[in-house]
């Protein structure tokens, strides 16, 4: 059984035992979620990217400097849960991530500006345990800051929207050489990847 998270949301019968609601942000993100402990139910949730100032490093609520990356404007971030384990986290259920950018123009900071880009979806997976969703909120935080994806050319030559250089688990099997579970130094290194841009 699986908990949808998209354009809007009914909740479950499940009551959990707190719910957060989170304000809207300034900058396009709207979303409300409740506690994501695997015994409680979950809710939807969407992030949007919306355009972010001109600075290379913004502070946030806790004065702490954050990198700014070259993300395309427009793209969405939804989550949900599925009720099955990852390998190597048979304890907990996954949370599966999908991203989606549609087709848009380069701007000044992507390798041609005015050039056309094709937009993609990718799908990325985290375990439902407690530090599976600290990460997740932190991968929100890099997505609304522009860092997880970017604008490059792919093996054909075309430019397209394509990960940045914070690590994605866009397999839920196979191991690292495959971008997949299990690896058990991934927490860890996604984690120390988002404090080198300032989330944390």
């Amino acid at each position: 059984m699986e908990t949808q998270h998209s354009q809007g949301f009914k909740r479950k019968k499940l009551t959990p035992k707190s719910v957060r609601n989170v304000p809207a942000r300034s900058r396009g993100a709207q979303y409300s979620y409740a506690s994501l402990s695997p015994h409680y139910a979950t809710w939807k949730n969407t992030l949007c990217n919306a355009a972010m100032p001109p600075e290379e490093m913004v502070k946030d609520q806790k004065n702490t400097l954050i990198k700014q990356g070259n993300q395309p404007d427009g793209g969405q971030m939804n989550w949900n849960i599925e009720r099955r384990s990852l390998p190597g986290h048979s304890d907990c259920d996954t949370i599966q991530i999908v991203f989606h950018f549609d087709d848009g123009i380069q701007s000044d900071k992507h390798p041609h500006p005015g050039h056309s880009y094709k937009g993609t979806e990718f799908v990325a997976y985290l375990p439902q345990n407690t530090t599976g969703t600290k990460i997740l909120r932190l991968l929100e935080q890099a997505f609304e800051h522009k860092l997880l994806f970017t604008v490059a050319a792919n093996s054909s030559g075309e430019y397209c929207v394509m990960p940045a250089d914070i690590p994605l688990k866009t397999l839920d099997s196979g191991g690292p050489g495959s971008l997949g579970y299990p690896d058990p130094t991934y927490l860890k290194s996604v984690r120390k990847s988002l404090k080198v841009k300032g989330i944390k």
